[in-house]
Formats: structure tokens, C-alpha cells, sequence
């Protein structure tokens, strides 16, 4: 579809129907598109409004417990009062151990579009994780022993 068919069809139909189904955190890439919907997503608080009404309650967010292991939270903001669920572990098995089976002791957590860089205890290695098709990619740093070092995740 072109711009100019998108400039033809009703304000309401694109506003209401089509843009408010788009997930806030597409939003802003869309802004480029056109002045028009430039001006609707950086400047029309009536437009968020709309769209903080039909957006989702419910969140995701992860923990690192006591004992090395990865938690989800669920936390719903549907009802009146905000409910806190914690899910069971996340299975992140250590291929490396010596110990068929074992899990990985992650020490830290970075995230970064839904991957998440796990460092070990000892900071001797870590794993590029997507948690949700169980797809590891498992590294070594080359300053082995060096303690202190930083760990990111990310693209700039």
C-alpha cells in the first residue's frame, strides 16, 4: 500500500482501527513514515491515551535467586489491584559441567531484545541466552582470571 492510498483512507480508520493494534514499541519507527502521524505519536497525548487504554497489563520481568537460577515474574495490571506471579525456574543446563544434567550458576543478567548475557559465579565464562526458544550461544572470555570486568549486551 502506498502513502498515498494511507492518505486517503479516513483519519478515524487509521488512528482507531489500524494504528492502536500496533504495539506501543513500534510506534515510534512509524513516526518517519509520514508529518502526519510524526505529529500523532510525538505530540497527540489524545492518541497515547487511546492507546495506553487498549495496550497490554501485563508484564515480564525476570529475578536471579539465591541460589543462581533465573525466575519469570508475571505481574498483571488488569484488575484493581496488581497481582505478582512467580513462575518456576528457568532450565539453563551447563554443557560444559561435569555433571550430565547440571545447571548453570549465573551470577549476572543483562538483557537485550529478549536475549540475556549470563555470566557464571567465577566469571570464567558466559552464555548468549534466548530464554524463549532455549537457543545458547556459550563464550569464553580471552582475559581468563581477571576479575572485575564488565559484561554488556546490547548494539549501538
Amino acid at each position: 500500500m502506498t502513502m498515498e492510498v494511507f492518505r486517503d483512507l479516513p483519519k478515524e480508520l487509521v488512528e482507531e482501527e489500524m494504528l492502536t493494534r500496533v504495539p506501543a514499541t513500534y510506534l515510534k519507527g512509524l513516526g518517519s513514515t509520514c508529518k502526519r502521524w510524526n505529529r500523532l505519536f510525538n505530540g497527540d497525548r489524545r492518541f497515547a491515551r487511546k492507546h495506553s487504554d487498549k495496550a497490554a497489563k501485563q508484564f515480564l520481568g525476570l529475578t536471579l535467586t539465591r541460589a543462581f537460577r533465573i525466575c519469570p515474574i508475571i505481574v498483571d495490571r488488569d484488575g484493581k489491584v496488581p497481582c505478582l506471579e512467580v513462575k518456576t525456574e528457568l532450565s539453563l543446563v551447563d554443557p560444559h559441567s561435569k555433571y550430565p544434567g547440571a545447571q548453570f550458576d549465573v551470577s549476572r543478567v543483562f538483557h537485550c531484545d529478549g536475549h540475556l548475557l549470563c555470566t557464571s559465579v567465577d566469571e570464567s565464562r558466559f552464555v548468549v541466552w534466548n530464554p524463549f526458544t532455549g537457543e545458547t550461544r556459550w563464550f569464553q572470555p580471552s582475559y581468563r582470571g581477571v576479575k572485575g570486568r564488565a559484561f554488556a549486551l546490547g548494539y549501538g
